[in-house]
């Protein structure tokens, strides 16, 4: 399996064509006035290309951590399918993701990191930092 992109954004969606929709893309650092800080919403968009072989059923883990590893929300565990049948205008298998994660509270200011696991082998990691918002004069 080999990622062909990653992003965090504000919102998306995928289209009956297969497109993404994306609003905000390449978020990687969030502003705050005071911590702790909710965000309300943010979303990890993928591409996941993958070969016949490794079609099937495999295990999701979606982490938010800070620079401790600690996780900021409970870890997002869930079974995806890559399909086996792709037709055949199909070079080469993809499996599209979005995640969305909603109401995240971030206690501090610093380094965080948004984190994509398939069958625990590490596909995607966003680094992600809370900073403080300029002051308004």
């Amino acid at each position: 399996m080999e990622t062909n992109f990653a992003f965090l954004c504000d919102a998306a969606s995928q289209g009956s064509d297969g497109k993404f929709n994306a609003l905000g893309i390449g978020v990687s650092q969030i502003r705050a006035t005071q911590v702790p800080a909710q965000h309300a919403r943010l979303v990890m968009v993928a591409e996941v290309g993958y070969t016949l072989a490794e079609a099937g059923t495999k295990t999701l883990l979606l982490r938010v951590i800070d620079d401790d590893g600690a996780d900021l929300m409970p870890p997002v565990t869930g079974e995806i399918a890559f399909n086996e049948h792709q037709d055949a205008e199909t070079l080469s298998p993809v499996a599209h993701l979005v995640l969305e994660m909603n109401a995240l509270t971030f206690p501090r200011f610093g380094r965080y990191s948004v984190d994509l696991q398939l069958d625990g082998v590490s596909i995607a990691s966003m680094p992600l930092e809370l900073r403080p918002a300029p002051a308004v004069v």
